[in-house]
């Protein structure tokens, strides 16, 4: 009679997951592109592939693009991911409380800061919704008793954190944690003690492993070679350069400009002004100008080599400044820009040549929700979740070498992810866009949820 009744739960939360998936597939149709999301696509469909964007990623796209020529398949695809992942840690949570599922579920499919961009053809965002599966799938193999079903999981499970993190490439930075909570649970499986030490130890050499093995195949798939990276060098140099007041580019790697024009140019929301020769980020009459495009001449000898040497040169000489930069880029993004790039909420189409229909859902009423609830700054700001993680870190921490339970363990895992992909950014990004911050939010706010909420067995 017990199993009939759990058969009848589990058949009935498959359809509530069933219909909110379908749900959010109506909600956000037709999908957000934005100009990155074209360029994805058009290398996707061409086959010329670039380094400028995970080469993964590309391929992923690529793979559901041809299944239907139809972008929004690689959406929708990517909110069964995120919904999978949702059901299955919903049900690890609450599988004696129908109630309870769907409360934490419609949370997280529909809390704005974390839903606002979820319909948009993003790597962010499927890399976020690959890591939500990826986590239902490790909290699901740690309450499976056959041997069999357990390894499937895990086998599964592998595959996607790997895909997951590489559909960026600092995705590595927030996936060091989960790979350590994959090493976990395999650790928990072959051995009647826990060895959280060891779970670390593997769970890095995991994580070195995947990004080798990554970049090693965006390294051989990517045939158009943009040197990307070039672009966080060149605007630390840049952002030093003017507070020292001081040209620190090696003038025979740099395109002819002068230092008045990179002062005019740099910004603290992105290095695209740097780029486009143009100060597209003023807010300002005055701050209007346009100039020269800074950038490393291509046909140097050993190029690479002499920019990552001016590099460090100018960052470790100039350690306190570079700081400040990288602080004042993150705070940007972290608390929100009023023009460009802080996008909280977006589900439209731009006009384009790619021959996609203009989209604009700013008249639809859950969208307009959303934008009014990401107006209130401390509730939409990714720093206030930053803040969260930290906590939730320290005190899972605490509990953790207090009482050895794998609830916190389990909590400072996700804490960790959510830290761990702020210093990557902080080290790495080039811009303030609010979809970097992303999972912050998101790994987050579900840390202090887990928290907050223990399970009940």
């Amino acid at each position: 009679m017990r199993e009939l009744m759990n058969r009848k739960s589990l058949l009935l939360r498959l359809t509530v997951f069933t219909t909110f998936w379908l749900v959010s597939v109506l909600l956000y149709y037709p999908g957000g592109l934005s100009v990155d999301s074209f360029l994805v696509l058009e290398q996707a469909n061409s086959g010329i592939i670039s380094d400028g964007y995970s080469p993964i990623h590309i391929l992923f796209v690529k793979a559901l693009y041809n299944l239907q020529s139809s972008y929004f398949l690689v959406i929708a695809v990517g909110l069964l991911f995120y919904h999978t992942g949702i059901f299955l840690i919903s049900y690890y949570l609450f599988r004696h409380s129908l109630k309870k599922t769907v409360l934490f579920s419609l949370f997280f499919l529909t809390f704005p800061p974390i839903a606002g961009i979820m319909g948009a053809l993003w790597s962010d965002v499927t890399m976020a919704s690959l890591f939500i599966l990826f986590i239902g799938l490790i909290l699901t193999s740690l309450e499976v008793d056959s041997n069999k079903v357990y390894f499937s999981i895990l086998f599964i499970s592998a595959l996607v954190l790997f895909l997951g993190m590489s559909q960026r490439h600092n995705g590595a930075a927030a996936a060091l944690p989960l790979c350590i909570f994959f090493s976990y649970s395999l650790i928990s499986r072959l051995r009647t003690k826990k060895s959280y030490l060891l779970s670390f130890i593997i769970g890095i050499f995991i994580n070195i492993s995947f990004f080798v093995v990554a970049t090693s195949i965006n390294n051989l798939t990517s045939v158009d070679k943009k040197n990307y990276w070039r672009s966080v060098p060149l605007y630390d140099i840049a952002a030093i350069s003017c507070s020292k007041k001081k040209l620190y580019f090696e003038q025979k790697i740099i395109s002819e400009t002068s230092l008045s024009n990179i002062c005019s140019l740099y910004s603290k929301r992105s290095y695209l002004p740097l780029a486009f020769g143009e100060q597209v980020h003023a807010i300002s009459d005055k701050e209007i100008y346009k100039g020269a495009p800074v950038y490393f001449i291509d046909s140097i000898v050993n190029l690479n080599e002499k920019i990552i040497a001016n590099w460090l040169h100018a960052v470790f000489n100039n350690f306190g400044y570079y700081v400040y930069h990288r602080f004042s880029l993150m705070y940007s993004m972290l608390t929100g820009s009023q023009w460009g790039l802080w996008v909280p909420v977006y589900n439209e189409i731009p006009p384009n040549d790619f021959g996609v229909d203009e989209s604009s859902t700013y008249s639809s009423l859950y969208f307009m929700l959303m934008r009014g609830f990401n107006s209130i700054p401390v509730l939409s700001y990714p720093i206030s979740y930053l803040i969260i993680s930290l906590f939730v870190f320290v005190i899972s921490t605490k509990h953790l070498l207090r009482d050895n339970s794998e609830r916190y363990f389990i909590t400072l895992i996700l804490s960790m992810s959510s830290i761990t992909h702020f210093s990557g950014l902080f080290f790495f990004a080039v811009s303030s866009d609010y979809r970097y911050a992303h999972w912050i939010v998101l790994s987050g706010l579900l840390s202090s949820f887990l928290l907050l909420h223990p399970r009940r067995t």
